[in-house]
């Protein structure tokens, strides 16, 4: 379960650690230890990672990719992390979605970010990688990700896409974020095939049975075989 308490949308203003904190601090606690499952906290600040993490989260899910101070706190607390590409704050991240190469650019960036946590001490095997559709993207920057998502997997970290009702989505099959579920699907099944480890989704039954069918027709094996 991905926890947040601040939004990270493009455009959206932030909020103080304390607010932030406040918002997740029983919700985490709760899941974690009353309901036992595992806690993704989904936020760039370092103190409230920290908190989550103690009071016992097992993952960071950080959307500007492990900055410093992040790194110490993933590392000294054996979590897991998720490194994900932004440029710039949630703020005015779409002020710049030009690349010379989408996916080449993003697929450095993230490269760099998990060695430099490897080198501080994080082992590999802890991180997975998140190539951040929508921030920083304009939708053909979105789109070509998804067509190349299969490029990220060589740098040999689980891949995690979020695109459930995203914007883009929005803007080549229409409608507000209520009526993106079948665009969302749309995006499971693509990222699936192409051999995405990890979906973070507003529609979960729905995307498992997708996920489900999917790996079964890849792999040509049924999952309910004798």
């Amino acid at each position: 379960i991905d926890i947040g308490g601040e939004s990270t949308r493009p455009g959206s203003a932030p909020v103080t650690p304390d607010e932030e904190w406040s918002r997740i601090s029983e919700v985490v606690r709760r899941v974690s230890d009353e309901i036992g499952l595992p806690v993704s906290v989904d936020t760039r600040r370092p103190d409230v990672a920290r908190k989550a993490l103690r009071a016992g989260a097992v993952m960071v899910n950080d959307v500007t990719g492990l900055r410093e101070g992040m790194i110490e706190v993933v590392r000294d607390e054996g979590a897991a992390a998720i490194v994900m590409h932004m440029r710039g704050e949630p703020s005015n991240m779409q002020d710049d979605t030009r690349y010379v190469d989408v996916v080449g650019d993003v697929y450095a960036f993230l490269e760099k970010r998990i060695g430099n946590a490897v080198a501080a001490g994080i082992p590999g095997e802890r991180m997975a990688i998140d190539p951040g559709l929508g921030f920083a993207k304009d939708v053909d920057g979105n789109l070509e990700i998804m067509s190349r998502l299969e490029e990220f997997r060589s740098m040999g970290r689980p891949v995690l896409l979020g695109a459930s009702r995203k914007t883009f989505l929005g803007k080549i099959a229409g409608g507000g974020p209520e009526d993106r579920l079948e665009a969302s699907l749309a995006a499971a099944a693509v990222a699936c095939w192409q051999g995405v480890h990890l979906f973070r989704v507003h529609d979960v039954m729905e995307t498992v049975k997708v996920l489900r069918s999917v790996s079964a027709m890849r792999a040509g094996i049924s999952p309910r075989s004798p």
